[in-house]
């Protein structure tokens, strides 16, 4: 079988589906815990919004894989698991794996530059384009959370709100 890629490349676009399956998962995890809580609608954004922007961002580095004739396997995925006190907890969470993923892809293209692949050069402008979104809506989250001060009273007024 010949493939477009080099292995180091295709290592690392092999680990960046599990990132966004990662991503994808702590979003469910998220939302579920809002959910318990009776944060239905931040809970919607992450549990289905999120988690299927991450689930669709798998599913395209998955297919750059096989499209350029790629072996693929999936990487063993971490437990999500990680306390929930105040919602704080959660903007910290968010914006921590979305500067991850954002970063993540950069190396990506740094090394399809540095190879001349253009094809998986080009593929990555057009995640970052979606990754400048996607921060923006994890500062504009941490930003709101941040009025609650961390008054879970004032994030079930957020959530009656939430769009």
């Amino acid at each position: 079988m010949t493939n477009y890629i080099s292995d180091d490349l295709a290592s690392i676009l092999r680990e960046q589906v599990k990132n966004e399956v990662t991503n994808s998962l702590l979003y469910w995890y998220i939302g579920g815990n809002l959910r318990n809580r009776g944060l239905n609608n931040i809970a919607k954004f992450f549990d289905e919004d999120q988690r299927l922007e991450e689930t669709t961002h798998a599913l395209l580095f998955y297919k750059l894989l096989t499209d350029l004739n790629t072996p693929f396997d999936f990487q063993e995925i971490d437990a999500i698991n990680f306390p929930i006190d105040k919602i704080s907890d959660i903007s910290e969470k968010f914006i921590e794996r979305e500067i991850g993923t954002t970063e993540s892809i950069e190396e990506i293209l740094a090394l399809a530059e540095k190879e001349g692949n253009s094809i998986v050069v080009e593929f990555c402008r057009m995640m970052l384009a979606k990754q400048q979104g996607e921060m923006e809506e994890a500062y504009d989250f941490s930003d709101k959370a941040g009025l609650c001060s961390d008054d879970w009273w004032k994030v079930m007024l957020w959530d009656a709100n939430f769009e």
